[in-house]
């Protein structure tokens, strides 16, 4: 396997010192490592130039299970009540 990443728009950037770009770098054995980009400017010639860095290995994450809502319990009647809605039921006019 060839090692490879890939990186984006740091869209978190708060500092001056914080990366412009960041992603992950997979090593040639599969591993996977968080990956941090300067973006530089050379004061005399005004060449842009990138600096790297390998951070930490990516630990995988789970996603924690997703669980039902809980129901709503059924509203409470009254045996009144349910009587009462039974003779509107039963009346022709």
């Amino acid at each position: 396997m060839d090692a490879k990443g890939s990186f984006r728009k740091n869209l978190k950037k708060v500092k001056d010192s914080d990366p412009d770009l960041k992603g992950k770098w997979t090593d040639a054995e599969g591993r996977v490592y968080w990956l941090s980009v300067w973006r530089n400017v050379d004061e005399d010639t005004g060449d842009i130039w990138f600096s790297a860095k390998c951070g930490d290995e990516v630990q995988e994450q789970t996603a924690p299970a997703r669980q039902s809502p809980p129901r709503a319990a059924p509203p409470k009647t009254s045996r009144t009540q349910t009587a009462i809605e039974q003779m509107d039921d039963d009346v022709p006019f």
